[in-house]
């Protein structure tokens, strides 16, 4: 077999997010808004996905305007150039968890 037929492996997606959370831990800095900032553009794709599944929960009609506002605001985001996502100020001072990341 040659060195070109060997198979590659796609890079994990979410190894960057474990990497930041665990060095962002060890400073005591884990917040919402330092990992999407440590994340870079990847953070516009974790949002999306997110935001996207809060629409397809079951509610009442005409909901899924209010759960689609932050998918329309983070599309906004990616369109205007911003490097990452940007949260209001209480969402991004939001401490987590590493144990349950």
């Amino acid at each position: 077999m040659q060195r070109g037929d060997e198979i590659r492996r796609r890079p994990s997606l979410s190894m960057p997010i474990l990497r930041s959370s665990r060095s962002q831990h060890r400073a005591g800095t884990l917040t919402l808004g330092n990992l999407l900032s440590a994340l870079g553009e990847a953070s516009f794709g974790w949002a999306i996905v997110v935001f996207s599944l809060l629409t397809l929960l079951p509610m009442p009609p005409g909901s899924s305007l209010i759960t689609a506002l932050p998918l329309l605001v983070t599309a906004g985001q990616m369109m205007l150039g911003y490097r990452h996502v940007r949260l209001p100020g209480p969402l991004s001072r939001l401490r987590l968890d590493p144990v349950k990341l």
